[in-house]
């Protein structure tokens, strides 16, 4: 149950950082704009298309890497996108919308660090409750475990960022400075609050 809650909280302070990203229009995580642009090009809700290009992400997985399957994937795939899509929603009923914030400058960088710090805290709660990872995650261990090591999962998962950005780009998606923050900064942030978790509940809870 410990576990369950934590992966619970993780994916949604994941959404909830995901949001503020997208409300700030500077950019966003590699996965989050290629959905973002599918959702654009095809007029469907950002969950929906998560939804979608999860399932797409699942077919390799479900036959050559089945031990990356848990309910945490699931429930990432499946409700991430529409925790997301609902704190857009309600930042917009108080006002907060993507177009009036477009000439609040300051706002916009405040909702970048926080959104990028949140995001980076579930994806810690996330890993450390030890569920299952997000299809996307899962792809990259996949490549890293049939090339024998030879293919590191951090070489994947660049090509599959760079791949991502430039899909999301060329179907209208937003790519600018969190894009690269999270490409870079995502890692060492997430290894921090990890730490801090560890250290905050006396030694790791699921051991």
């Amino acid at each position: 149950m410990k576990k369950l809650l934590w992966m619970l909280v993780g994916v949604f302070l994941l959404g909830f950082g995901g949001a503020m990203l997208r409300l700030s229009g500077l950019g966003t995580d590699p996965f989050t704009c290629i959905n973002l642009g599918i959702s654009e090009t095809a007029g469907i809700l950002y969950g929906t298309s998560t939804i979608l290009f999860n399932i797409v992400l699942l077919i390799p997985i479900f036959f050559w890497y089945r031990k990356g399957i848990g309910i945490g994937m699931f429930v990432n795939m499946t409700a991430l996108g529409y925790i997301s899509d609902f704190c857009v929603y309600m930042w917009g009923k108080i006002g907060l919308t993507k177009t009036i914030m477009a000439d609040m400058m300051f706002l916009r960088f405040v909702f970048l660090i926080a959104g990028i710090l949140i995001f980076c805290l579930g994806i810690a709660f996330y890993m450390e409750a030890d569920l299952g990872v997000a299809p996307y995650d899962a792809l990259g261990q996949m490549v890293e475990m049939w090339t024998k090591g030879k293919v590191k999962f951090s070489a994947a998962r660049v090509v599959m960022d760079v791949v991502c950005v430039t899909a999301g780009f060329c179907l209208g998606s937003t790519v600018g400075i969190a894009t690269l923050v999270t490409a870079f900064f995502t890692g060492p942030v997430v290894t921090f609050y990890r730490r801090k978790l560890v250290v905050f509940i006396g030694g790791s809870i699921f051991q």
